[in-house]
Parts: structure tokens; sequence; C-alpha cells
């Protein structure tokens, strides 16, 4: 029921946000979001690697295994000042054309309340994104073209995931 739940939120934000956008051009998606995200009630837990999978896996994130991996090597083993200080999981920069739970800055990254949002908000990037890749040799592919400037990136991944 909460993977339910979870995903219906994030279908309901995502879709909302569309809507909104599309009737109001001069409306900014963030700010859009930003009154969406009040209706999502902030979860205080501490960040445990192991909430985080668990989270992954409820919002049925296709790659998990991958996308836990990235957000190992974004953060440096969850120790990065993006992570400790604006709860950024994934080395996130502020979205400017899709809606993001974002709600601030740090540095040149995005800042989050809360980890959660952090991965909410790589949901909605997955979601406009990633989604149509279905296997993980494609989802890594994509990785490789669009996402990382490190031409070392998928093989740091593949040693993470094992």
């Amino acid at each position: 029921m909460e993977k339910f739940r979870a995903l219906l939120i994030l279908a309901v934000i995502y879709s909302i946000s569309l809507l909104v956008i599309a009737a109001n051009k001069d409306i900014e998606p963030k700010r859009i979001v930003k009154v969406i995200t009040k209706v999502i009630p902030e979860n205080p837990d501490e960040f445990t690697p192991e909430k985080f999978k668990e989270y992954l896996i409820s919002l049925n994130i296709k790659h998990y295994k991958i996308v836990f991996a990235q957000s190992k090597l974004e953060t440096g083993n969850f120790t990065s000042q993006a992570f400790l200080n604006s709860n950024n999981l994934f080395g996130m920069k502020i979205a400017l054309s899709r809606p993001t739970t974002n709600c601030g800055k740090y540095k040149s990254y995005a800042k989050y309340n809360s980890w959660r949002e952090s991965v909410l908000d790589y949901a909605l990037y997955y979601s406009k994104y990633l989604s149509k890749f279905r296997t993980q040799t494609a989802y890594l592919n994509y990785l490789s073209r669009h996402y990382a400037s490190d031409s070392n990136y998928i093989n740091k991944l593949k040693n993470l995931i094992k």
C-alpha cells in the first residue's frame, strides 16, 4: 500500500504540474511544485543507506541498483558537502525545464528539505528522461552519453553494483 501511495503522489505532482504549466505559461515550474510539495508531509527521519534503498524500491525505480550506485558515487559514499548541507543525493543541478522538489540552491547544486525530496526529484527526472530505457544496458548507455562527464563513470558504477 505504501508503494502505491508514493507512486500516486508522484504521478499527481507530475500531472498537475504539467497541466498548470500548459494552462499558464508565465508560472515557473519550480514554483508550482513548491506549492504542491507542501501537501507531502515532511518526513524527518535520518538518512541511512538501507532506508534510501528501500525508498527507491518503494517508488518502483526500475534500475534502483544503478541509481543507488550513482548516488554513492556522486556523494562520495554519502559524505559530500552537497549531500550533507543540502540533502542532494545525486549531484542534481536546479531543474529548469521540468517539475522539481528542490527548495533552493547550495553552491551550484539543487537543495532539498530532506533526502526523500531529493529522491522524489530524481524520480521526476527519471520519469521525464529515463523511463523509456527498459534494459540496464540502455540505461547505462544513456547515462554515459548524457549524465556523466567522467569517461570512466559507467565502469565505476558497475564496480559499485558488484
